[in-house]
């Protein structure tokens, strides 16, 4: 806004300046003239502002000497340059002139004057010059008051924004601690805006996965047992089955082989056959314990599978 302001002093005040100040000659030139020429009034307005006011005659401006003033002749020349001739009586024109001593510039407004015992043309002077000293003045100032206002500015920017992503940077810290599980941390902002809402919404996620995943760990620490418990009865079975195979083994070979000789009638003696008949009819019986054994244990297995 400053540039702006800097840019618009220097292209465009003396524009605005020199526009309004033609407005103020034609007003002035308009009470000259109702006033009937009153010369203390237009004393007073020379005393009391930089305008300037001259009486032209038609004869002088068609006859302008060389011997006049050199603002005057420069004064002559722009009257020229805007053909006064083609003035209506009351009818005014303007230019600004360069005078040809220094840079000074003024406006010159003309004035046919409608009064028939006086013929000629109210001249009004003002010159441009104070205009530019007051925009040089102004670009200078607000230059001054950019830098203060840029220091000033940056200070207060500097802490507000600090003021503003207080909030955002904590938010952030502790997002970037939930992605690696920490959980113990949560947002404090009271800013009564979308920010505490995001904030608050952190904290429901923050609670709501740690719960998550507490649930997990239990349920994974649940099912690790299970697991374990599993593959111990596993091996206990394979144990149990390893000893009731070579349990079985024993009898099973007794009753074969009782059973063969037996069969073959290679025991003659009755003593004897009624020996391994008995011994037969033991084995056989222990073999049916050591099944129904079995049974009870696989029933005992299969009761515990399912309370689990």
């Amino acid at each position: 806004m400053i540039f702006i302001l800097i840019f618009s002093n220097i292209f465009f005040l003396e524009k605005f300046y020199i526009s309004k100040n033609i407005k103020r000659l034609s007003t002035v030139s308009k009470k000259i003239i109702s006033g009937s020429y009153d010369p203390s009034f237009i004393q007073n307005i020379e005393e009391n502002s930089s305008i300037r006011i001259m009486f032209i005659d038609s004869a002088s401006l068609n006859n302008f000497s060389e011997n006049w003033m050199p603002h005057k002749r420069r004064v002559a020349e722009a009257l020229r340059e805007i053909d006064l001739k083609g003035l209506l009586p009351n009818e005014s024109k303007y230019k600004v002139v360069n005078s040809k001593l220094g840079k000074n510039r003024f406006i010159v407004y003309a004035t046919k004057i409608a009064d028939s015992n006086i013929s000629g043309f109210l001249i009004l002077l003002m010159p441009v010059a104070p205009i530019r000293e007051a925009v040089s003045e102004s670009v200078q100032f607000l230059i001054l008051i950019g830098i203060i206002t840029l220091l000033l500015g940056g200070v207060a920017v500097y802490f507000a924004s600090k003021e503003i992503t207080r909030p955002i940077l904590e938010i952030n810290s502790i997002a970037k601690l939930i992605t690696t599980l920490d959980f113990s941390k949560h947002p404090e902002v009271k800013t009564d805006d979308e920010l505490q809402e995001l904030a608050e919404s952190i904290s429901t996620l923050s609670y709501e996965l740690q719960n998550t995943i507490s649930e997990l760990n239990i349920a994974n620490a649940t099912l690790k047992s299970d697991i374990e418990k599993e593959r111990e009865l596993e091996k206990s079975r394979k144990e149990f089955i390893s000893t009731i195979s070579h349990e079985l083994k024993t009898p099973i070979s007794v009753i074969q082989g009782y059973a063969e000789a037996l069969c073959d009638s290679v025991i003659k003696d009755e003593a004897w056959r009624a020996f391994y008949t008995a011994s037969i009819i033991e084995e056989a019986s222990n073999l049916n314990k050591m099944v129904n054994e079995m049974l009870l244990i696989v029933k005992s297995d299969s009761s515990v599978v399912k309370s689990q």
